[in-house]
């Protein structure tokens, strides 16, 4: 039976804080066949279609303005809105109703899950809708969606990962959005913090971050098959001594506050009340952040590894699919559509999300104006594009206990319970053990 080392964690956090211890048009549908779509559908009784996604207070408003604008437009269908909250919170409770097969009409899918969903047989393949209109995508950002020649899922964005950081904080430290490496960051992030006296990073010791740290070694989370981690020891081993030495110097926060953070731009985010000066996380977090701060935001590319590969990659923000089991596919392939292409719906959702797929909502957002921190998401993608590397394969279906494990792992390194050369071997046991084994 596969031993775990690190269930203590989540207790043992709480134990500590307690005790005081932490510190309007169709986009392409006129004339098209999705134009033929949306007049069947109008011409047929109200239906009522459930609609389930994730995210922060302010993706949940600008989620429900585009949904108003839907029904605005098409009276006979209604959306029933099945709001998750953060992103885990989200999943748990999309795999009970997967389970119960009661799932949403239309979710919100992401790139870590949805071969595992698609191979299921939980999403409905898209491939020749004849209700969605695809012209406006990129094929290779259509691309993602794709499984096993399936299509199960359509991006709605595209997003990288970035720095963002206090701008008026990290000038006095003489940065000023430059990309550096590993090793100059840390500097700088020292510089920053004996200057303000605050965490000049949150401690973005994570699954998806080592992720890109191992990319920047040649090296990926998984091998090509998924059967196997794709990485060495001795590159987690560097990974977690980076951040250990980061946290000796008071440069990010100790685990007794990063254990309690539930997502980007969430009020438990030390980063929004200020305590922290900066965060590595997807650059559409970019709008949420500025919307919760006053003080003016900064962007940069995340850094880089001299002499190796580049490890920086687009990534879909999110897919819209289809439950393979909804009664009225036709209607949901309609409310895809609208989200994707519409441009009203496309001004409601703004970039929260990432930077729409659609060249139809690109070009009137970039016409209607942008507001700063969008207009440096856009200019943050330019940047990227010319960089980036190609994605990695989902990843196989255990990841997400995996990536449990590994933020288990974490917190008992910065704990001290664990040395980083002890909890990366262990790790690594298990997680190897779990994918060749199932962990028995």
């Amino acid at each position: 039976m596969r031993k775990k080392r690190w269930t203590w964690t989540a207790s043992a956090a709480a134990a500590l804080v307690l005790a005081g211890c932490g510190t309007a048009a169709q986009g392409g549908s006129s004339g098209s066949q999705a134009g033929q779509a949306a007049g069947n559908a109008d011409s047929k009784p109200v239906v009522t279609l459930t609609f389930g996604f994730w995210g922060d207070a302010k993706e949940e408003a600008v989620t429900l303005a585009a949904v108003k604008a839907f029904e605005k437009a098409y009276p006979n269908i209604h959306i029933q809105t099945e709001f998750g909250g953060p992103f885990n919170q989200y999943f748990t409770k999309l795999s009970t109703e997967v389970a119960g097969g009661n799932a949403p009409d239309i979710m919100q899918m992401d790139y870590d899950y949805i071969e595992a969903y698609a191979k299921e047989g939980q999403l409905l393949n898209l491939k020749g809708a004849k209700g969605i209109n695809l012209s406006t995508i990129s094929p290779s950002v259509l691309k993602s969606g794709y499984i096993d020649g399936g299509l199960y899922g359509i991006p709605n964005a595209i997003d990288c990962y970035s720095m963002i950081y206090d701008q008026n904080a990290f000038a006095k430290a003489g940065y000023h959005g430059q990309r550096v490496s590993w090793g100059q960051w840390a500097a700088i992030l020292e510089k920053v913090h004996k200057l303000t006296g605050k965490w000049a990073e949150d401690d973005d010791e994570n699954w998806q971050t080592f992720g890109y740290w191992a990319r920047q070694q040649g090296q990926h989370l998984y091998n090509a098959s998924g059967t196997k981690l794709g990485f060495a020891q001795s590159t987690l081993v560097s990974y977690l001594n980076y951040w250990a030495n980061l946290r000796r110097e008071g440069a990010v926060p100790p685990g007794t506050v990063t254990s309690l953070i539930k997502q980007a731009a969430d009020p438990t985010d030390p980063m929004v009340p200020g305590k922290s000066l900066a965060e590595m996380t997807w650059d559409a977090y970019i709008v949420s952040f500025q919307s919760e701060m006053t003080k003016p935001l900064g962007m940069a590319l995340p850094p880089y590894q001299p002499g190796g590969p580049e490890g920086l990659y687009l990534k879909p923000s999110q897919f819209w699919s289809i439950y393979s089991k909804t009664k009225y596919p036709q209607q949901a392939e309609l409310f895809v559509n609208f989200l994707l292409n519409n441009v009203s719906a496309g001004k409601a959702l703004g970039l929260d999300r990432g930077i729409p797929v659609s060249s139809t909502v690109r070009a009137a957002l970039q016409k209607a104006g942008l507001s700063r921190p969008e207009q440096q998401e856009f200019t943050l993608t330019d940047q990227a594009l010319k960089v980036a590397t190609p994605i990695d394969p989902p990843p196989p279906q255990q990841d997400k206990e995996i990536d449990q494990d590994f933020a288990n792992m974490v917190q008992a390194v910065q704990y001290g319970k664990e040395t980083a050369q002890q909890g990366a071997q262990q790790f690594m046991q298990e997680a190897n053990d779990l994918l060749q084994n199932g962990g028995e």
